[in-house]
């Protein structure tokens, strides 16, 4: 049993990449920051079966750090294939309609860009997102971390998306 937590904060846009392991190191802390947060902090916004989510309001920009969790009956490396970029994401995540490696640094970091359908008969634009995507190790499990990041290729079907500092802590279960 793993306990998956997903963590999104702050809007950071990044220019580029100029020193690849103090960027992810920097994103890396970043998330372990919004993760340590005491518990008692985060409010809940949304209970379900089996996903809890809270909010906090956020210290640094105007907005709320959001938190989900969830417990799933798999082994982390399994679980975390279908996070990162790679094959397996295009098949549970049907807003995706594309997914392309654009720089790779070492084997669990990259650049991506991938592609979001339109909404609502289109009213909501398909999207693109460049990404910059890091896997490490975290106790005993795996951090999957993102970051939006300027890119100067755009397309012009598709609107720029951004995502702010985000991850997902999958780890195994204490008792397990």
């Amino acid at each position: 049993m793993l306990i998956l937590v997903f963590i999104t904060g702050k809007k950071n846009k990044m220019e580029g990449l100029l020193d690849v392991a103090s960027f992810s190191t920097k994103l890396q802390n970043t998330l372990i920051q919004y993760h340590s947060i005491e518990d008692d902090k985060w409010r809940v916004a949304k209970k379900m079966k089996d996903v809890t989510v809270w909010r906090i309001p956020s210290e640094e920009f105007n907005g709320y750090l959001y938190k989900a969790q969830g417990v799933i009956d798999d082994i982390f490396s399994r679980v975390i294939d279908h996070i990162r970029p790679g094959p397996w994401r295009l098949d549970w995540d049907r807003l995706m309609t594309s997914l392309d490696i654009l720089e790779h640094f070492e084997e669990n970091c990259c650049v991506m860009r991938y592609t979001t359908a339109g909404q609502l008969w289109n009213i909501i634009s398909p999207r693109e997102f460049v990404d910059f995507s890091y896997t490490v190790g975290y106790e005993e499990g795996l951090l999957s971390c993102g970051i939006s990041l300027d890119w100067s290729e755009k397309r012009t079907e598709f609107v720029r998306g951004y995502n702010h500092p985000c991850g997902w802590f999958c780890v195994p279960l204490k008792d397990n």
